[in-house]
């Protein structure tokens, strides 16, 4: 895929129109549909990632803040993972 298909791809995804949170904090307070849409474009930053294998710079220029209440180091990692790969 070219850059510029690529940027105006992860633009569509970056926030989807049925997304109007800021912060996802519990998943408890999440509709059925809400979580849909968040399974769906998870989905879809897979593939553009070409299953992670490849950053996207979707949070760039963003400071990206995981606060956990049990030391884990396993969530932890995985998150700043992500982060890293969203280009954050």
């Amino acid at each position: 895929m070219k850059p510029r298909a690529m940027q105006e791809e992860i633009d569509t995804l970056a926030k989807p129109d049925s997304w109007n949170r800021r912060h996802l904090i519990d998943l408890e307070s999440l509709t059925a549909d809400e979580i849909t849409t968040l399974l769906d474009t998870a989905d879809q930053f897979r593939e553009l990632t070409n299953e992670c294998r490849m950053k996207l710079p979707v949070l760039q220029g963003k400071t990206v803040a995981n606060l956990f209440f049990e030391n884990s180091t396993r969530p932890r990692t995985s998150f700043s993972l992500a982060a890293r790969r969203l280009g954050a």
